[in-house]
């Protein structure tokens, strides 16, 4: 019942049962929590937390950088 009422399971109705379903895939689930994870950090540290991210992402490979672009260009985002 707690994972269905955080949204992480969906409550189908079965007789007098309840079957319950995820609401997410297994990759859905890990961009969900990446995403509230990453908003949270950001939201506590703000301008800290995008130095750190700034500062590792210096530690990045070629690939990494080139899919780090590809997603900002995605979202609207020119810089990096």
């Amino acid at each position: 019942v707690r994972l269905h009422e955080k949204g992480l399971l969906r409550r189908i109705p079965k007789g007098n049962a309840y079957v319950y379903k995820p609401t997410f895939t297994r990759e859905g689930f890990i961009e969900d929590a990446s995403r509230k994870a990453v908003r949270d950090v950001l939201d506590r540290f703000g301008d800290v937390a995008k130095t750190q991210f700034l500062e590792e992402a210096g530690n990045f490979s070629e690939e990494q950088l080139k899919q780090l672009r590809a997603l900002m260009e995605e979202g609207g985002q020119d810089e990096l």
